[in-house]
């Protein structure tokens, strides 16, 4: 009885030291951006090449920027954000 106890002890406590032991990787991380432009953003503040993007994370762009995901996994994904022209905007003096 006493060795079943041990055994469902050392068991339990492997189970929960398991999760302790790292990858060496962020398991939330998704990739890094590269970003062109002024107005990119992550979670709604402004951003620049190299922010990390974390599983949860809200990504975009405004106008005249784009910006690059590059995944963990080496795979890329992209986005264009073109100018806009407001309704209020004036043309410009020649």
């Amino acid at each position: 009885m006493k060795r079943r106890i041990l055994a469902i002890a050392i068991a339990t406590l492997g189970g929960a030291l398991a999760g302790c032991v790292s990858t060496g990787r962020d398991q939330s991380l998704i990739g890094t951006l590269e970003v062109y432009g002024e107005n990119a953003y992550r979670n709604k503040q402004p951003v620049g090449s190299g922010a990390r993007v974390n599983d949860g994370d809200t990504i975009s762009t405004g106008d005249d920027t784009s910006m690059r995901l590059n995944l963990v996994d080496g795979a890329s994904s992209s986005s264009t954000r073109t100018p806009t022209r407001s309704s209020c905007a004036r043309p410009r003096a020649s």
